[in-house]
């Protein structure tokens, strides 16, 4: 029996944006990730038109900016950027004619608001609704379509991602731990964490060369690690055996390396307190705090619009922030002091959207006069 059940002559296609409470949000180093699936979701509406091309209308993300893509059967032109050449390719590789005869609009969510990453989501978007719109049976495959999404992320000639958590979560929604480089979450967990806000920054600072300065510094710091301490893995070794050798590091390399242990641990720590019988949202708000001050003191992720968002939001009651993704966006927990919270993020020159935990991938019908 079918996963989905739709006409697949006007439906819809939705999944949620995820936002990262604690781990290691890139995969790079095989961590443990906690990640939630949220109500800030994409949506494309598809109508079948008996064409022989692909049209595609629509603000991308939610407003960033506007697009039309007009593709001819004949002669495979596509006008256009964004996800959906990757997306296009990899469907191809498995046989599958994408979209023809059939016009796709996004609808504006305004989930582009939230600064929240959004290329994840897109692209397992576009993925179930090229393969609703075939009636293809690869979108009743459980994990498939998050596949496929990694795989439509990388540039030509790029390996696949080693940290393809995102694209599974999109799919599956819920709150779950991923582990180390699997794309199947170890666990999920049933705790209703509602009180979050996405909070966009204003004016972000593009992190990104931050971030591969800080994977190679990581990664040097652990091949020195290697040849210290007899079969070495970081995701296992005892924070006192890595702090023990903190010193023998270069300091940039020392800085990473302790910034990377610590939120190591306070994963573990967020993971035992979601497991216990009483579940301590003041606990949770101190864990978010201290992975973010992480970030900002040893991972150099952290930018002044961030920090002003911060402390606005923490000021007005917050619990706890944490950075969220390279372009300036934080994740506030604030459970009933929203209002007051999203006013004075406002007021630091940011905006705070209220984001709640959400399911996955959904595909429905639509009535004849929606699309």
């Amino acid at each position: 029996m079918s996963r989905y059940v739709f006409d697949p002559s006007r439906f819809q296609v939705s999944a949620p944006v995820p936002v990262t409470l604690f781990g290691e949000p890139r995969g790079i180093f095989g961590l443990k990730r906690l990640i939630m699936a949220t109500d800030l979701r994409l949506v494309i509406e598809v109508e079948r038109t008996g064409k022989r091309t692909v049209e595609t209308e629509g603000p991308r993300a939610g407003g960033c900016w506007s697009f039309r893509t007009l593709i001819s059967e004949e002669t495979e032109e596509l006008r256009t950027d964004g996800v959906l050449p990757g997306v296009r390719r990899a469907l191809r590789r498995r046989g599958v004619l994408p979209g023809h005869g059939h016009r796709f609009h996004v609808v504006d969510t305004g989930m582009a608001c939230s600064g929240l990453e959004t290329g994840a989501v897109e692209t397992v978007c576009w993925v179930a609704a090229f393969l609703a719109a075939a009636e293809n049976p690869l979108l009743d495959v459980e994990g498939e379509v998050a596949r496929i999404a990694a795989e439509a992320g990388l540039k030509e000639g790029e390996e696949p991602s080693d940290g393809p958590a995102a694209w599974a979560i999109a799919e599956l929604g819920g709150l779950r731990l991923f582990d180390g480089f699997s794309a199947s979450p170890a666990a999920s967990y049933p705790h209703r964490l509602n009180g979050f806000l996405a909070g966009h920054c204003g004016d972000p600072e593009d992190r990104r060369p931050e971030m591969r300065e800080g994977r190679a510094l990581m990664e040097k710091a652990l091949r020195l690690y290697a040849g210290w301490i007899e079969n070495f893995n970081f995701r296992e070794e005892s924070t006192e055996s890595l702090f023990a050798l903190l010193r023998e590091l270069p300091e940039k390399c020392a800085l990473q390396m302790y910034g990377n242990t610590v939120s190591r641990d306070i994963c573990r720590s967020a993971l035992a307190l979601l497991a216990a019988t009483n579940f301590e949202p003041h606990e949770l708000g101190r864990l978010l705090d201290e992975q973010h001050e992480m970030d900002r003191d040893y991972l150099g992720l952290s930018t002044p619009a961030i920090e002003r968002v911060f402390h606005a939001a923490k000021r007005a009651g917050a619990l706890g922030c944490t950075r969220q993704g390279l372009a300036g966006a934080i994740l506030i927990y604030a459970p009933h002091r929203e209002r007051q919270v999203a006013l004075a993020v406002e007021k630091a020159g940011g905006l705070g959207i209220r984001v709640n935990p959400d399911g996955g991938l959904r595909i429905q019908s639509l009535p004849a006069s929606k699309v």
